[in-house]
């Protein structure tokens, strides 16, 4: 499980990611800088199903919400590839958490 400090880092990652999305008109390519940068953080932290640790409940629905942003924002940038592996990196919160 991520430190404490890590958390809080990943949150205000998380909470600027979504701050970002909810712009009108978004910004596509600030937001997949921070969506990349989302990811390292979540791989980073441990709070990706595919660890040994077993991510809290909180985790899991950050790590969620912000590949769901990614499927989001793969189709509003066209990208089917991009769009095809959030979707593989979503699949194990649908199926495999409940």
């Amino acid at each position: 499980m991520a430190s404490q400090v890590g958390l809080k880092e990943v949150v205000s990652l998380y909470q600027t990611l979504i701050k970002e999305w909810n712009r009108k008109p978004v910004d596509l390519e600030k937001v997949g800088k921070l969506l990349s940068g989302m990811k390292m953080a979540l791989i980073q932290f441990s709070f990706l199903p595919t660890s040994s640790i077993k991510p809290s409940p909180q985790e899991l629905l950050l790590a969620r919400d912000a590949l769901e942003i990614g499927v989001q924002w793969s189709i509003l940038k066209e990208d089917i590839p991009s769009f095809e592996r959030y979707m593989a990196q979503l699949k194990p919160y649908y199926l495999d958490y409940k």
